[in-house]
């Protein structure tokens, strides 16, 4: 059977995730949990340790979930089970619990973290809301050097 090119699974497998890929390019590649943010900052500061010694570019594949629909409004086809599995795998509250338990930060500095962000959303929304609305013909602007 010919998936994807390639006439056994094995091959179709070993490539089923973006990380896999750099070996055809000769560079290292990861395919990490997105979720954990301190496999992400590990992973990244190894790239980055590499880069900086002139040794390449490295393929990060970092494997995420979403928290909503593709859009606003958009039906959500994922399953309740499925929804809070992903929300219980929540980047931001797993490193908030990780910090927590080291002892590294309070409820109280979390909190007073998530009303400045929250401020701060708030803010950027309102100034969307109160700046000119733009059309198609606005489209291009700004995306070409004049």
């Amino acid at each position: 059977m010919m998936a994807c090119g390639v006439r056994t699974a094995e091959v179709c497998k070993a490539l089923m995730n973006i990380g896999d890929r750099a070996i055809g390019y000769g560079i290292p590649g990861f395919n990490i949990d997105g979720n954990d943010v301190v496999e992400v900052y590990e992973t990244a500061k190894t790239a980055i340790e590499r880069a900086r010694r002139g040794e390449g570019p490295t393929l990060m594949n970092c494997m995420t979930t979403r928290q909503h629909p593709h859009w606003e409004g958009d039906k959500d086809v994922r399953t309740k089970e499925e929804v809070e599995e992903q929300l219980r795998r929540d980047a931001i509250t797993g490193f908030e619990k990780r910090m927590l338990e080291a002892g590294m930060i309070s409820e109280q500095e979390i909190k007073a973290t998530r009303d400045r962000i929250q401020k701060l959303v708030n803010e950027a929304v309102e100034f969307a809301r109160k700046s000119p609305k733009v059309g198609p013909e606005d489209a291009l602007k700004y995306v070409y050097a004049e």
